[in-house]
């Protein structure tokens, strides 16, 4: 067999490596904006410019309030003291006042509300790869069943916050029942339909470097064999195009939650689409988890969690929907 040229073979390993430059490349950036997710100063003027979630925003008339030792943002509206809340969390490249309208509509089913804003939206800090968003929910989770003579609250997930709730609940947080709606079971797979998995295979070893040492957590480690201990609702409709639907089916079987998916219904649009089936799925999801655990007692505890001290400030910007 005739040796390779000289000049082939520096071809070759100049090829290889701007093959793997790149690679290492891609993988750092994708790690990098993703840790700097943020939402612009200008978004809240124009999501409420909107004029459906300008009308729900003056319908339910929230109360701007603070949330735990985290001091996070949220909008609050108070139900009956004999029913348990709801906490809804947004998506990413969105905040507190995306989840107005279906806030509304539970608050009108007759419940209190509270639409939280992750810390991470602020760009005060990097995305905690979903632990540090975990333990915001469960202060959140805390703060609401205070107000709620103790009950455990409802918690509902919309795309990355629907990946934060189902990571909070693994860990323990205190909610009686979780909704993810248009989630993913890791950052991989939000979009394994449209780019081949395994080019992104190091952006979890890399994101440490660029998130202050906060981990991407992947739900297929995180939920233990027997799944999730609430009841659970796995809400993705066929027609999502921002994340891949085969998720949908793959985070009912890894928490044993219940899966619905509305054909022709896209990314966290079951609400919108099908407003009806949608609130009496939560309706159902809700008398289930009540007759559970009707209440706690108005002693609910989060343990304690070590505060995280960002290395920088964040100041990147854009729509960074998952």
């Amino acid at each position: 067999m005739a040796s390779i040229p000289r000049w082939a073979r520096k071809i070759l390993v100049a090829s290889v490596s701007v093959f793997l430059l790149a690679l290492v490349g891609g993988n750092s950036y994708g790690a990098w904006y993703l840790a700097h997710r943020t939402v612009s100063p200008e978004w809240d003027a124009e999501e409420t410019a909107d004029p459906v979630l300008e009308r729900d925003l003056a319908a339910l008339a929230p109360e701007d309030v603070r949330i735990g030792p985290e001091n996070l943002r949220g909008w609050y509206a108070e139900g009956p003291s004999d029913r348990p809340g709801w906490v809804l969390v947004h998506g990413g490249g969105a905040n507190r006042t995306s989840e107005v309208s279906r806030a509304r509509a539970l608050h009108e089913e007759g419940h209190s509300v509270v639409s939280l804003e992750l810390s991470y939206t602020s760009g005060a800090q990097p995305f905690g790869g979903g632990s540090r968003e975990s333990r915001e929910i469960a202060s959140a989770l805390e703060w609401l069943a205070e107000r709620t003579g103790g009950r455990r609250p409802l918690l509902y997930g919309c795309s990355l916050g629907a990946f934060c709730v189902l990571v909070a609940v693994a860990a323990g947080a205190p909610a009686a029942a979780v909704v993810a709606d248009s989630g993913f079971v890791s950052v991989l797979r939000a979009r394994a339909d449209q780019y081949p998995v395994a080019l992104f295979s190091a952006m979890p070893l890399l994101y440490p470097l660029f998130s202050g040492g906060a981990e991407l957590r992947d739900l297929s480690r995180s939920v233990e064999g027997g799944g999730l201990p609430i009841p659970t609702l796995i809400i993705h409709g066929t027609a999502d195009d921002q994340i891949d639907a085969g998720n949908g089916p793959d985070l009912a079987r890894i928490t044993g939650g219940e899966l619905w998916a509305p054909d022709g219904v896209g990314h966290c649009e079951a609400f919108r689409a099908r407003r009806g089936e949608f609130l009496e799925r939560l309706g159902s999801l809700a008398a289930r988890a009540s007759d559970r655990s009707p209440s706690v007692g108005p002693a609910i505890r989060v343990p304690q969690m070590e505060q995280f001290v960002p290395p920088f400030r964040v100041v990147a910007r854009g729509d960074l929907a998952p």
